[in-house]
């Protein structure tokens, strides 16, 4: 199956009332549902996402030409699990999303996760969404 995660930051300022009063609902150039989305599109086909709440994320990478690995308690991930058994992981810190959805056919897999308006966070990598109070106090300059 194909594989697409689209992660929306809410807007503070969206107002309902205003969608319904001047637009049937839906929101407009001056009144936006969302401040930003973010869209990923995984190549291999997926056969299963299998999501684990509350648990550790090892964010890896390299800084200054060395490798670092830090972890970061109190995270939502999900485990896109490729029919050749290899396994991409996307995590969001629990506290900034809002709500998340999983939706699947036969055909196409769609994770929608949408972010609370006032929690600020960070995108390290693509995929992955850390709460600023729970960033690795090593990794900021």
């Amino acid at each position: 199956m194909k594989f697409k995660g689209k992660f929306y930051k809410l807007n503070a300022d969206f107002s309902i009332e205003h969608a319904e009063a001047h637009h049937e609902g839906q929101a407009s150039e001056n009144n936006r549902r969302f401040e930003w989305e973010d869209e990923l599109v995984l190549k291999n086909d997926i056969s299963k996402v299998e999501v684990i709440e509350k648990t550790t994320y090892e964010l890896r990478g390299e800084r200054n030409g060395e490798q670092f690995q830090e972890k970061i308690n109190d995270m939502l991930i999900f485990n896109l699990i490729g029919v050749d058994t290899s396994i991409t992981q996307m995590a969001c810190s629990h506290e900034i999303v809002e709500k998340y959805e999983l939706i699947e056919d036969e055909i196409n897999i769609n994770l929608k996760v949408y972010f609370r308006e006032m929690e600020p966070l960070s995108n390290p990598i693509p995929g992955v969404y850390i709460a600023l109070q729970k960033f690795p106090k090593s990794l900021i300059q």
